[in-house]
């Protein structure tokens, strides 16, 4: 059930944690609330968070840091990140470092839940890497060469319009590789391709 699932926010606009927080409330999810990264570190610690929902730039200590020192630590509860549209490289950079999602501002309610309900069922891969890495490159034989171009430069956060001016085609263009990229690699999000690409660097 919803009331036994407990969700951090971390975030240091005030208005940003009271609505997140109250909509999650609504929803039956129960929140704590944290106004920075060092915050968290010092009263969040102790409490039994199964997922935190954390902004990407924050002064002092930002989003990155923390989930570095959250992994230094171990055993760190799964991390949904919250990004503006110009920080989605530094959103791939969380994911590689093993981040369950993100999602960019302005969100709306079914994409937060959505994304917390895949976080809560989040398990990082710790198979065999040569395993997973002829597993990967075997769902990428699927994709011609173009759809292969423009997944390398979607997984390192490039906009449809700058895969457009690197590859001479329009954005609709890489939009529409880009839809079938997802579908031909069974992809729902975004954070799955950067994990497929990780895979076989």
């Amino acid at each position: 059930m919803k009331d036994e699932k407990r969700v951090a926010i971390v975030d240091d606009d005030p208005s940003v944690l009271e609505s997140t927080s109250a909509l999650l409330e609504s929803m039956g999810y129960r929140t704590q609330t944290y106004t920075s990264a060092e915050a968290f570190l010092d009263e969040g610690q102790d409490s039994d968070v199964q997922c935190i929902v954390l902004d990407v730039r924050m002064p002092g200590m930002g989003g990155l840091d923390l989930q570095e020192r959250l992994n230094e630590m171990g055993d760190a509860p799964p991390i949904i990140f919250i990004t503006a549209h110009g920080d989605i490289p530094m959103a791939v950079s969380a994911v590689r470092a093993g981040a369950a999602d993100f999602i960019e501002k302005p969100f709306t309610a079914d994409l937060l839940v959505t994304a917390i309900e895949f976080a809560l069922r989040y398990k990082p891969v710790t198979v065999d890497k040569k395993r997973s890495r002829e597993q990967a490159e075997l769902r990428l034989t699927r994709l011609t060469d173009r759809e292969r171009e423009v997944f390398n430069l979607i997984v390192l956060g490039e906009t449809n319009k700058s895969i457009g001016r690197t590859l001479g085609i329009s954005p609709r263009t890489v939009d529409v590789h880009r839809q079938r990229v997802r579908e031909k690699l069974e992809a729902e999000r975004l954070a799955d391709l950067i994990r497929l690409k990780q895979a076989i660097d």
